[in-house]
This record gives structure tokens, sequence and C-alpha cells, in this order.
């Protein structure tokens, strides 16, 4: 039972008084209160751990995945670069058994002119024959070149 206030206090100020005596007096709320405190700061220092935990394996996995994919731009980097280089020296070999026929050609045709020298034998139009007879292959070249910028534009896109 309430005590009956004393002359001029109002009713519900002695009950909040008493009811503030009586949490005094049994700390059972405030304990329970507590602890749930308590286990809910445990709580979110488990999910601290756990967010780390996972954020590193998600770390760890993004930087093998890109090692690998590294590994692979660089292997795809060496096989064209060999391909690019076995093309220049297979052109640059043609180039040269033409460049050499050529020049057996003029030594040929100035050993003829100076032999055909006194005769005074007027020179002759050029004939079909001498016309370009090798055009470089730089299709492979460009596509090469495009299909590396298309990958390094795509990349940098992602």
């Amino acid at each position: 039972m309430d005590p009956v206030p004393p002359h001029g206090q109002n009713y519900s100020r002695v009950f909040f008084q008493s009811s503030r005596n009586r949490q005094e007096k049994d700390p059972r709320p405030v304990v329970t209160n507590t602890e749930e405190k308590e286990a809910e700061q445990q709580k979110l220092d488990q999910d601290v751990l756990t967010l780390k935990r996972t954020a590193h394996e998600a770390v760890k996995h993004s930087e093998e995945r890109f090692k690998s994919f590294v590994r692979e731009l660089e292997s795809v980097h060496t096989n064209v670069t060999n391909q690019i280089r076995s093309l220049q020296e297979r052109e640059e070999a043609k180039i040269k058994q033409i460049h050499d026929r050529l020049q057996q050609e003029i030594t040929e045709l100035k050993k003829t002119l100076n032999e055909a020298a006194p005769l005074t034998v007027p020179l002759t139009p050029p004939s079909a024959q001498t016309h370009r007879t090798y055009t470089l292959p730089l299709g492979f070249l460009e596509q090469a070149t495009s299909a590396v910028t298309a990958l390094t534009d795509c990349s940098r896109s992602h």
C-alpha cells in the first residue's frame, strides 16, 4: 500500500518515489537489463569478428583470381608477341629473297647494258614484270593491335 501523501503533494509523485524506492530495493530488473546489454555487446563483437574474417577471405579470393587473370593475360601477350615476331621473320625472309632476286636481275641487266653499249640499242620501256612483286601483310598486325586495344578498353570499363 502506498503511503498517504503528505500535505501539498499529489499521488503521482508519491507513486513515482515509491516505485523508485522499490527498484532500488530490487536490483533484478537492472541486472537483467545489464545482462541483456552485455549479451548484445558480445553479439556485436562477434559480428565484427565475422565481418573481418569474411572480408579477409573475400580479399584473399579476389587477389587469387586477379593473379590468375594476370597470368592468363601475360600468356596471351607472350603468344601474340611470338606470332607477330614469327610473321615478321617470315615476311623479312620473303622480302630478302625478292630483294636478292631483284639485285641479281639488276646486275644481269647492267652487264647486258655494258655489253650492248657499243651497239647503242635503244632501251625498251619497262615491262609488266617490273611491277612490285610483294605486298606487306599488315592486316594481321592491324588485327592484333585492334584486339589488344579492345581488350584493354574492356578491362578499363570494368
